[in-house]
């Protein structure tokens, strides 16, 4: 069996997402870590990387593979105000207020209940636990989410720090194993970007970077939000760089080797976040002729004001993102709460005209309340919405009988 890249055990077909999916990574290798190490950098490294990003992640409603978009963050406004923030940035105050109804019909032959807490399970425990006590048995039942529009603002800083180095330097060293010199990483060469990823004892201030230059961003045609990862191997200079975009504007530059003695080569990947689409996987040929010590120079030469300016910079070009991914997912909360207001979900009836209005006015509703122009990109967003909502419904009712 092949040896782990981190510690020379047995690979025993533990994936690995070289990208982690928590930041939407889709690449997966099952054939160059072991169990414990993927487990132990998970923790320490994967989960770290996905906590710093955590707000951006929300806001951007990054797919994490088949786990989907990831639920609500807790974030305090600049009024101390807390407030649980969906995907998207849909958010409510936390610990929204309960309450608790019974409405019984005259005969006592039955009766309705309407039940408003923090998440859906605690309003479903608090309806349960009354029929409980009561001997009775719920009929059906309609949860509905209502998250109100504002939203604390985002975050104004781009969270940067040693782990999220090691974190990137890792997804370049995994990608080069996995597409370029799966057998050569074993080679002594790589020892000291082992162990700056596994422990951090080795000194990253030369190996790992954000790196401000424009030619630091090997991909030209980058989407607006995709994580790249870019392997180049150099025989003249005997370099391995990896650079690694995240979100589309944060590069950071990991020199993986000085001493490569393998040949001239390179290899891109590319995702989109926002939809886990692979936008593309292909074999580099114009491997840059940079040393060494050209790249621990640059790395030298910046400074803390520098790499902050262009963090900053970088951070203001996602937010108008962000502003259209909080418009898209408005709509599509909107349209799922309209439909189960209006479609009776027990009843085995097509979805008729008249409620099909009625999805749609409730849905522009809230697209007026969220102070959003009514653009014709908007009004398509919702027609879509609408519909994926319907389509969505018919298919679950389906599968349900």
């Amino acid at each position: 069996m092949r040896p782990c890249i981190y510690c020379s055990n047995p690979v025993d077909g533990s994936e690995q997402h070289i990208i982690p999916s928590a930041i939407g990574g889709q690449w997966e290798s099952s054939a160059i870590v072991c169990s414990a190490c993927n487990l132990a950098l998970g923790n320490s490294l994967d989960k770290s990387l996905a906590s710093r990003f955590a707000e951006l992640n929300n806001r951007l409603a990054i797919m994490r593979g088949r786990r989907g978009v990831a639920g609500p963050i807790r974030q305090v406004a600049t009024d101390g105000t807390a407030y649980d923030v969906k995907p998207g940035g849909l958010a409510r105050p936390s610990g929204s207020s309960r309450s608790f109804n019974v409405c019984l019909n005259a005969d006592g032959t039955g009766g309705e209940i309407t039940a408003v807490a923090s998440t859906e399970r605690e309003t479903q425990q608090m309806i349960e636990g009354y029929l409980k006590k009561r001997g009775f048995k719920a009929t059906s039942s309609k949860i509905t989410e209502n998250w109100e529009v504002p939203s604390p603002e985002f975050n104004s800083t781009m969270p940067l720090d040693a782990t999220v180095l090691r974190a990137t330097t890792k997804i370049g060293f995994e990608a080069l194993a996995v597409n370029v010199a799966r057998d050569l990483v074993m080679q002594e060469g790589f020892d000291h970007i082992r162990s700056y990823i596994k422990d951090s004892q080795e000194d990253g201030r030369l190996i790992a970077f954000v790196d401000d230059t424009t030619e630091s961003r090997e991909t030209p045609d980058l989407g607006r939000v995709d994580h790249s990862v870019v392997v180049f191997c150099n025989a003249e200079t005997r370099t391995v760089r990896a650079s690694i975009v995240l979100y589309g504007m944060i590069p950071i530059t990991a020199l993986l080797s000085d001493v490569w003695d393998g040949p001239s080569s390179g290899w891109e990947h590319r995702v989109d976040p926002l939809t886990g689409q692979m936008v593309k996987t292909m074999e580099r040929t114009d491997v840059p002729d940079v040393s060494a010590e050209q790249i621990r120079e640059h790395a030298v030469a910046l400074t803390s004001e520098q790499v902050a300016a262009h963090l900053q910079s970088s951070l203001q070009r996602l937010i108008p993102v962000a502003a259209e991914r909080f418009i898209v997912m408005l709509v599509k909360d909107a349209a799922a709460r309209e439909l189960h207001q209006h479609v009776d979900v027990e009843a085995n009836e097509p979805v008729g005209s008249q409620a099909i209005a009625a999805i749609c006015e409730g849905v522009f509703e809230s697209v007026v309340r969220a102070e959003i122009e009514l653009t014709p990109e908007v009004i398509e967003l919702v027609r879509l919405a609408v519909r994926d909502a319907i389509l969505s419904f018919i298919v679950t009712r389906a599968k349900d009988q």
